[in-house]
């Protein structure tokens, strides 16, 4: 039987809002931009202890996101990518210059509530559509139901527009009532199935639309998995409760490639959402407790039997809201596979790259973290999603905020510019989540609302372009430049 969420719930959750607003913001953008295809855009810019404290390296700039979302721009004309500078290079001892393309896919239906998935290769993409789960379900609360009116959509985007991936009729699995998950590799994405008794198991759901590969199955509430970058997979995990107040101790679970499985308890705390960072030995995650939804690194040492402990704790709000603990991890993306910002950080200075970036309910923008630092490193420019680059050639975050989509060139901690603030650049004006992919000629995918992206020409739509009626999402590639090609045609795929 389906329980309704309490009032009090029910407010709490409108703290979701800024993202959900960004997602359906195809309802009210009526004005669309066109970027041309053989058109690229030329950007130069210089790029356990506790602590409650945060650190902004810059001011944010334009009008900040209030509670229904990020502002639109506010100029009516339409935005073309910019064939020359949109920002002064800056005298500093690190700079980078970023030159991109942008390749309007076509759109895809969404449930109008869940991000997409894309493979690390940007290849394909797995999408919740239909009824969107219910929160208490995509919080793995006590009261979450099965969502028999959700499914899972798989697409091609390896050719012009995207391809939906059906599955043989002998496959053998189902993307029917099940939660899109969290992390995929190459083989796969994460999916997770509540049952009818109260528990959720965790699959990995093959590209190519085979069997699903059960990878945990048993009597507790599995959820929020993650993969980390040796193979192992991280998860939460309680028993099935009665009652609210028995959730509010749940164990952090990290199982190797070998089964192994390892577990991390915190007295009268709930971890929640792992999340994946550039190195093996080390994760992040949320705890919830009484003080309120912290950020955690807990230590994953080689060859150990056992878990942690919690190397570093910062607080991100004093309220034990477990949609906080949502809201600050589903807009950002963890590192595919190793970002090439971290070692580049590492290899220029004594201080070390960020561990994951997370987003700051309280400060309402983007944050990195790295248990070294002394505080959090807010990234400004009241960003509420962001991508770090994963491929070499380019150093930065990708960010969505207030001015639409912005570059911050290598914006984290080093010896040479502690204390120096670093500018970003704004790269398209439409508020685009990025998703970083290994792919070096299109290190990144946008994704965005119809309706407020550059508009893709008639033979670039979709297969299975959807209603009007049905909530979408508009794909675009972003395509690297090698230095020195100004106003050359994107590279064939």
């Amino acid at each position: 039987m389906r329980r309704t969420p309490s009032p009090i719930r029910a407010k709490r959750l409108l703290r979701l809002a800024p993202l959900v607003a960004l997602l359906a913001a195809s309802g009210c953008v009526t004005e669309t931009t066109t970027l041309p295809e053989d058109r690229f855009g030329n950007m130069n810019a210089a790029g356990a202890n506790e602590d409650q404290s945060v650190s902004t390296r810059r001011e944010s700039r334009g009008v900040p996101v209030k509670s229904g979302g990020p502002a639109r721009p506010t100029n009516k004309a339409a935005s073309k990518a910019p064939a020359a500078p949109i920002a002064t290079p800056v005298a500093s001892a690190s700079s980078t210059s970023l030159r991109f393309g942008v390749q309007p896919l076509g759109s895809v239906e969404y449930d109008g509530q869940s991000l997409p998935i894309p493979s690390p290769d940007g290849s394909r993409l797995a999408v919740q559509q239909g009824q969107p789960p219910s929160w208490a379900t995509l919080l793995a609360l006590p009261e979450a139901s099965q969502p028999f009116s959700s499914s899972i959509a798989i697409y091609d985007l390896s050719d012009a527009a995207p391809r939906p991936i059906t599955p043989s009729r002998n496959a053998g699995s189902s993307l029917s009532g099940v939660v899109l998950g969290r992390a995929s590799n190459a083989e796969g994405f994460l999916i997770e199935a509540p049952q009818a008794d109260g528990s959720r198991h965790i699959a990995l759901a093959p590209w190519d639309a085979g069997p699903l590969r059960w990878l945990v199955q048993n009597p507790s509430v599995s959820a929020h998995a993650t993969l980390l970058p040796d193979g192992s997979l991280a998860f939460t995990s309680r028993a099935i409760a009665s009652d609210e107040s028995r959730a509010d101790f749940t164990t952090l679970v990290v199982v190797s490639p070998t089964g192994t499985r390892r577990e991390l308890r915190e007295p009268g705390a709930a971890f929640a959402l792992p999340i994946a960072t550039p190195h093996a030995d080390v994760l992040c995650s949320l705890l919830i407790s009484a003080r309120g939804v912290e950020l955690v690194s807990v230590s994953v040492p080689a060859g150990s039997t056992s878990l942690g402990p919690i190397s570093a704790r910062r607080l991100l709000s004093a309220s034990p809201d477990p949609a906080l603990a949502y809201q600050a991890a589903a807009p950002v993306q963890a590192f595919v596979p190793v970002s090439a910002l971290s070692a580049s950080s590492e290899s220029k200075s004594t201080v070390p790259g960020p561990l994951c970036l997370i987003y700051h309910p309280e400060r309402r923008q983007l944050a990195a973290f790295h248990p070294a630092w002394p505080r959090l490193e807010l990234l400004g420019d009241a960003s509420i999603s962001g991508a770090v680059a994963a491929v070499p050639d380019i150093v930065g975050v990708l960010m969505t905020g207030s001015r639409g989509l912005v570059f911050a060139p290598d914006p984290f901690p080093s010896s040479e510019i502690r204390g120096q603030r670093r500018p970003t650049s704004r790269v398209l004006a439409a508020p685009f989540v990025p998703r970083a992919t290994s792919n070096a000629l299109a290190p990144f995918l946008l994704i965005g609302p119809q309706g407020g992206e550059p508009r893709a020409s008639s033979s670039t739509r979709s297969e299975s372009e959807p209603s009007a009626a049905s909530p979408a999402l508009t794909l675009v590639r972003f395509l690297s430049a090698p230095a020195g090609t100004a106003n050359e045609r994107p590279p064939a795929r």
